[in-house]
């Protein structure tokens, strides 16, 4: 299907959003469903990781910054500033911290996806129900349902 073009002048005022769905964009899709139906426990705690690990990024950010203040609202010798080098060191600790958690929670995750890529069949299934050219004559219902009975469908058979 070919882009649409518009004026320039209707251009310069929309901001214009490509919604195409691919094979692989609706693979993944389905596999995040059927993992969230079939293994509910595997998406919970993946879900828990991915927003620890956001946690610990805003956490080492706000670390960052605030060596960034202290520094810069320093007076005189920084190196005699014992409050200033006490925190630095508790800055620096506090981050060292957050990059192991991180790495761990990266080790979590690698596992998880390994497990996950075991449904990797079903949502390809799926994906191909859905562009083939039979797509239309499987069920009359299933052109008007979401993709969440298209991938109950599909694990039925796996």
């Amino acid at each position: 299907m070919a882009f649409r073009h518009y004026p320039p002048e209707l251009q310069a005022e929309l901001t214009l959003v490509n919604f195409t769905v691919t094979p692989l964009g609706l693979e993944d899709q389905l596999l995040s469903l059927v993992i969230r139906k079939e293994r509910p426990d595997l998406a919970a705690r993946k879900a828990a990781v991915i927003h620890q690990a956001n946690e610990f990024k805003v956490r080492i950010k706000q670390l960052e910054d605030d060596i960034l203040v202290k520094l810069s609202t320093a007076e005189g010798d920084i190196t005699e500033d014992r409050a200033l080098i006490e925190g630095l060191e508790s800055a620096k600790q506090q981050s060292l911290d957050a990059s192991a958690r991180l790495s761990e929670g990266k080790e979590i995750s690698t596992s998880i996806n390994k497990t996950a890529e075991r449904y990797r069949m079903v949502a390809k299934r799926g994906a191909t129900i859905f562009f083939s050219d039979e797509f239309p004559t499987l069920h009359p219902h299933v052109l008007h349902l979401q993709l969440e009975f298209i991938c109950g469908y599909v694990s039925a058979w796996h």
